[in-house]
């Protein structure tokens, strides 16, 4: 471009600036916050997550703009109050959380007075002139022992930035939400979502003891009946099952060895019911936890069978708990 064009645009943007019609900006800002995502919940222990706020301002004209801009988070679905966040799952169980302004988690994210408000922007307009930057939000989950496992949501829909602001040389005594200035404002609608996930733990089995069931003499064991008792503990809603293995001595059936003899045993989850085995889909027991300690009987049959040694017999069966 030539010196000649160069100082004819610079003529015509002073005579621009001075054109009373063309002294003023036209400004606009938006924002997004894609969501609060809880991957993992512990509910032994506090979750923390933080989030994004991307916002953006844009202005036309030939001045000054100044911006005050606050965000506030509204209600979500299930808030009880300010100080009461929830969010539910399918079943309608309930998770308590908490928006924060700052990383210390010290100072709740609401409306008004507790919004989250930004320093005034202030930025030249050349023709076209703005901002972009994005400011981070914190959330907290604290211990919850008895939350149940699943997906859990709420939704802020009246979440929204606020702003206000003046195109001049100054920004004078500007605020978002009141006073001087041209207002405006952008919906930020945003997910809170939580993962709790299934878990459990066997506490405590007892042994399947048939020696009380009836003394062993003569050459035949006669029918022996014995239970033992399966402790286990998993959180509300964890769909578990418990599998049994064929023990150290199976041979197509269980066997109890002494060494070099055995005896045949049979487990099952009830006295007449399917032998208790560990294949996935079919002859494991099902189960949903409580939350709270859950007992489940072993079932135990020594059937009638030829005595050939006399001894102590012993088997060991490995218990697996999926869920």
């Amino acid at each position: 471009m030539t010196p000649y064009r160069w100082l004819l645009l610079v003529m015509a943007a002073i005579a621009l600036w001075w054109m009373p019609g063309l002294s003023r900006a036209a400004t606009g800002c938006d924002a997004s916050l894609s969501g609060v995502e809880f991957q993992q919940v512990d509910p032994h222990g506090y979750t923390d997550v933080r989030a994004t706020i991307s916002y953006q301002c844009s202005s036309f004209g030939f001045t000054w703009a100044h911006v005050a801009i606050c965000f506030s988070p509204g209600n979500g679905s299930f808030d009880n109050s300010l100080y009461d966040r929830r969010m539910r799952n399918q079943f309608g169980d309930e998770i308590t959380f908490q928006l924060y302004r700052d990383a210390s988690h010290t100072a709740v994210w609401g409306p008004q007075e507790m919004a989250l408000e930004l320093p005034i922007i202030s930025y030249p307009v050349f023709i076209f002139g703005g901002v972009s930057d994005t400011v981070d939000v914190y959330a907290r989950i604290p211990p919850q022992p008895d939350t149940a496992a699943g997906d859990y949501s709420s939704f802020f829909s009246g979440a929204s930035m606020t702003y206000r602001y003046v195109e001049r040389n100054n920004a004078g005594n500007l605020r978002c939400d009141t006073g001087a200035g041209t207002p405006g404002q952008s919906p930020i609608p945003f997910p809170v979502n939580a993962v709790v996930p299934p878990s459990c733990k066997v506490l405590t089995t007892t042994a399947l003891d048939f020696t009380g069931a009836a003394p062993l003499t003569g050459t035949r064991t006669g029918n022996l009946d014995a239970t033992a008792a399966i402790n286990l503990e998993c959180r509300k809603r964890t769909a578990w099952k418990i599998g049994l293995d064929e023990g150290l001595h199976h041979d197509g059936s269980r066997r109890m060895s002494n060494g070099s003899q055995y005896i045949r045993y049979e487990l099952r989850q009830t006295p007449s019911g399917p032998i208790w085995g560990n294949v996935p889909d079919g002859n494991v027991l099902p189960g949903t936890g409580t939350g709270q300690s859950q007992t489940r009987q072993v079932h135990g049959r020594v059937p009638d069978q030829p005595l050939t040694g006399a001894g102590t017999y012993s088997d060991t069966v490995k218990v697996t708990v999926t869920y």
